[in-house]
């Protein structure tokens, strides 16, 4: 006596196995990474005070060139040259003379939003994965 077995679908299946990782990360990329840059950005740029605007003028969302395609991510840039002077202060700065012109209080604007971005952007990534059928266990 012998017995048959016969699978059907697994070539299928090994496909989408297969293409699971850029599945991933073009879903993490377009429904993530990309719209919590833009409203990262929104968030930072209502943030900075208004005297000129020059501050919130220069956030922006760059690309990524260097990433690949397993993966997603988004750049959020101040390109201000002062943009890190104000967020992490400055000591008190003195003349040659010895006249005090003070110092600048860090202002705590972009690095704190930046990491309210990420704190949004994990669980948005644990449910993509969970919509392809995978199991998400911890925290991120």
């Amino acid at each position: 006596m012998s017995a048959r077995l016969h699978l059907t679908g697994i070539a299928e299946e090994r496909r989408a196995i297969q293409a699971l990782p850029r599945t991933l990360a073009a879903r993490t990329q377009a429904e993530a990474a990309d719209p919590i840059a833009e409203a990262a950005a929104a968030d930072i740029r209502a943030s900075y005070p208004r005297r000129t605007g020059e501050l919130a003028e220069a956030v922006e969302v760059q690309a990524v060139e260097e990433r690949s395609a397993v993966a997603a991510a988004a750049r959020v840039v101040n390109t201000h040259p002062l943009a890190s002077v104000f967020e992490h202060g400055s000591q008190a700065r003195h003349t040659a003379l010895g006249a005090n012109r003070g110092s600048m209080p860090p202002g705590n604007v972009f690095i704190p939003g930046m990491q309210r971005a990420r704190r949004q952007f994990w669980p948005v990534v644990a449910e993509i994965m969970q919509g392809e059928g995978l199991r998400v266990t911890g925290d991120a």
